[in-house]
C-alpha cells in the first residue's frame, strides 16, 4: 500500500467478484492456489479441486479485461498435473496454455529452480507468459 496509495484493496471471493468491475490492466499478475498441484498433497485433484478451479476465475478475468500482458505463477507439478501416475498427465498445464492461445495470446513458459539463482533451497516454479492479445 506504501508504494501504491491510490490502489483499491479488497479481500472479496473473486469467484463473487463482477469481473466487469474490475479496473482495466495491461499486465495481470496472478496465481492460483497450488494445493490441488502440490505435491504435498496426496488427493491433488488439479482443475477439479476446489482450489484448482481458480484458474476460471482468472480466465474469466482475461475476457473481461483483455490486458496486453499475464503473468501468472505456480509450482512445478502444475506441469504434470493432475499427475505423472494419470492417463492425462499435463492436462490441466495444456489447458491453460491452449485456453491463453484460444484468446489470442502468444505464450510462452519457464520451470525456474531457486537453487539455480543461488538459494538455499530447491524451489521450483513455473511461470507462465502470455502477451499481444490478437484479434480473434
Amino acid at each position: 500500500m506504501n508504494n501504491f496509495p491510490h490502489t483499491n484493496v479488497t479481500n472479496e471471493d473473486i469467484s463473487l467478484v463482477n469481473k466487469q468491475a474490475i479496473p482495466n490492466m495491461d499486465l495481470l499478475v496472478g496465481g492460483f492456489p497450488c494445493q490441488d498441484y502440490s505435491v504435498a498433497s496426496s488427493g491433488a485433484k488439479g482443475f477439479y479441486g476446489k482450489k484448482g478451479v481458480l484458474w476460471w476465475d482468472i480466465k474469466e478475468v482475461i475476457e473481461a479485461k483483455w490486458p496486453q500482458f499475464i503473468f501468472l505463477e505456480n509450482v512445478d507439478r502444475l506441469l504434470t498435473s493432475p499427475g505423472v501416475n494419470s492417463d492425462q498427465s499435463g492436462r490441466d498445464f495444456g489447458m491453460i496454455l491452449r485456453t491463453l492461445s484460444d484468446l489470442g495470446y502468444g505464450v510462452s513458459w519457464k520451470m525456474i529452480n531457486a537453487a539455480d539463482y543461488g538459494f538455499p533451497q530447491r524451489r521450483r516454479r513455473t511461470f507462465i507468459f502470455a502477451f499481444g492479445k490478437l484479434q480473434v
